[in-house]
């Protein structure tokens, strides 16, 4: 998303992309893509795609915009496929473990950024750094 695997092959970098949030979940890189850009014009304000401003501070209000803005009918399709040939395979307590429950559980690190604006844009920089370096780290545990 933000062109740095391959800086010189930007249609390489869309297309490892696209394959990604594909495989992740069957999301559409052309509306992260454009999102993710909108997250980081407006971070922290109401025009934060990503943040609640109507729930402030309220994690199950947010959690459900967030999944019902992110996750449509591609992405259910998708999933419907991949969840029935895993079932399949039996392979289905593995993809709950690596696969369904990473998915699920991904967006709760980021909930304590998104949820609403609560502080300063002062405040909340300093606090996104240490934050973030944590979600970070919290999130590689996977």
């Amino acid at each position: 998303m933000h062109g740095s695997m391959l800086p010189q092959y930007p249609a390489i970098n869309r297309a490892i992309g696209r394959f990604c949030v594909f495989i992740y979940a069957g999301f559409s890189y052309d509306k992260l893509h454009e999102n993710h850009h909108a997250h980081h014009r407006h971070a922290g304000t109401a025009d934060d795609p990503d943040v609640d401003t109507e729930h402030s501070g309220q994690f199950w209000p947010w959690y459900l915009k967030f999944f019902q803005y992110y996750f449509g009918w591609r992405e259910f399709a998708t999933l419907t496929i991949a969840v029935v040939l895993v079932i399949l395979q039996g392979r289905f307590p593995t993809m709950l473990i690596f696969w369904a429950l990473p998915a699920i559980l991904s967006p709760v690190l980021l909930s304590s950024a998104r949820i609403g604006p609560t502080a300063s844009a002062t405040s909340r920089l300093r606090t996104s750094i240490v934050r973030e370096a944590t979600n970070f780290r919290r999130f590689y545990r996977f």
